[in-house]
């Protein structure tokens, strides 16, 4: 299977998945009656590319290259469930052909009821198996469970032991460039509201008060403490993780813009009190 990659798998399965999902909307304009395992099984051949398709996306942002190789066991399992999910629409299609095929025919709701369910509850399965797949793999390669780098709570220590470092190669540039602005390493979304780092992919955002009451000073601060980490697979905002405390050997997290800029002012004030206490004592005289 070295000619296999995860690159590819994955769409191909995406694809296979949508086909069904046409295939389904055919087969429920020709039956002419609705049941009740109809609306889910429709939600989930619909949802179901982009539920694929997503975990992968985000991870590959994470790991690079080498992630969307996989390896011998992901690749293998991601075969076979390719060959269960195409078996499934395989019997959609069948179904779809016999139907438009006949003249007169009859549509037994419990019969349809028990296909549908079963369709449903088979392909559910393949995609929970999809969903282990690669986060078994990213376990076994790299140490680390998928939710260190794509949800909470933060594990600091995993992601220094995979990259060297927590923070987004963005927020380092900042760090080490301190004539750097957001804009060098981020671009403002359509909507005006927030960034996306052009490194990790997250959303620099603040909820609570829109970009504007930011200057651009303020949002270079926040993005020079953005790790590689979401908050959720669905939310795509970083976690910030304060450069002040790591340097001291502490560590403060936190997902809110306001709360990280009222704590890096705090670290402004000390520092001024430390230097008016340093300050006074040189004019001690001994």
């Amino acid at each position: 299977m070295a000619d296999l990659q995860l690159k590819s798998q994955l769409p191909d399965i995406a694809r296979k998945i949508k086909s069904g999902s046409k295939l389904f909307e055919k087969y429920r304009t020709k039956r002419g009656f609705a049941i009740n395992a109809d609306e889910q099984l429709h939600e989930l051949l619909h949802a179901g590319p982009r539920g694929v398709q997503s975990p992968y996306n985000k991870l590959v942002l994470r790991l690079g290259e080498e992630f969307a190789k996989g390896d011998d066991e992901c690749i293998a399992r991601f075969n076979q469930i390719s060959v269960d999910i195409e078996r499934l629409i395989d019997q959609l299609a069948l179904r779809l052909d016999n139907a438009e095929g006949e003249q007169g025919v009859v549509f037994d709701p419990e019969v349809e009821q028990e296909w549908e369910s079963e369709l449903h509850d088979t392909l559910e399965e393949k995609m929970r198996k999809g969903k282990s797949a690669l986060s078994e793999f990213v376990q076994r390669r790299w140490k680390i469970t998928p939710t260190v780098l794509l949800g909470s709570p933060v594990n600091h220590s995993s992601l220094r032991r995979m990259h060297g470092s927590p923070y987004c190669p963005g927020a380092l540039r900042l760090q080490r460039d301190l004539n750097a602005s957001i804009l060098d390493v981020a671009t403002t979304l359509p909507n005006g509201e927030s960034f996306r780092c052009e490194e990790c992919g997250l959303e620099l955002k603040d909820l609570e008060l829109p970009q504007q009451n930011h200057s651009e000073e303020g949002w270079t601060a926040v993005a020079r403490t953005h790790v590689r980490a979401s908050i959720s697979l669905k939310d795509r905002r970083a976690w910030f993780m304060c450069v002040e405390c790591q340097c001291l050997g502490r560590e403060h997290y936190t997902v809110s813009v306001r709360a990280l800029i009222h704590h890096l002012k705090e670290h402004v004030k000390l520092k001024k009190l430390r230097d008016r206490l340093d300050a006074a004592r040189s004019t001690v005289v001994l």
